[in-house]
């Protein structure tokens, strides 16, 4: 397993401008309620109503998308931990599942799980887990609540340290 199947597992292929909150693809002169999203999840200001790409395109979009969300995941636990080297230390896993979650919440949102980035800094895996599914808080998570399946499959690879048998 990679950290491209963990990721595609929960992103689907659209080669259409789409609402990520409907599912609806966008046009020109649509609203969008959520945010404007197209290949395997790519989002940002070069994403447009209308545009459609390739699917060549599409892994292009998600390969640089992987390697900025790398490393944020990368940045984000550096800054927590003060330890340039707690990455490296990880293991190929728990790598995938910290870049998923920065993958799907982006930079900013995936720092702003401070308790959670502490936890993997100091190797408590169910403090880490249980961070992903509650965020501190007696009820689940914002995050779970939207992904669901995707949070339940990246803190039981925070906690266990292996990759999920089934995707």
């Amino acid at each position: 397993m990679t950290l491209d199947d963990l990721i595609k597992s929960s992103e689907a292929l659209r080669l259409s401008a789409y609402d990520d909150v409907t599912g609806n693809n966008v046009a020109v002169g649509d609203v969008c309620l959520g945010t404007i999203t197209i290949g395997w999840g790519h989002t940002g200001p070069d994403v447009r109503p209308g545009m459609t790409i390739t699917e060549e395109e599409a892994e292009r979009l998600f390969q640089q998308d992987k390697h900025n969300a790398i490393l944020d995941a990368i940045g984000a636990l550096t800054h927590i931990a003060n330890a340039p080297d707690c990455w490296a230390g990880l293991g190929e896993p728990r790598q995938a599942a910290l870049a998923d979650m920065s993958f799907n919440l982006g930079r900013v949102r995936f720092a702003g799980f401070h308790k959670l980035l502490a936890a993997v800094a100091a190797g408590d895996w169910d403090g880490a887990s249980d961070e992903v599914l509650y965020n501190g808080k007696p009820n689940p998570s914002k995050w779970k609540k939207q992904v669901k399946h995707r949070a339940d499959r990246d803190a039981y690879i925070l906690r266990t340290g292996l990759w999920p048998e089934h995707l």
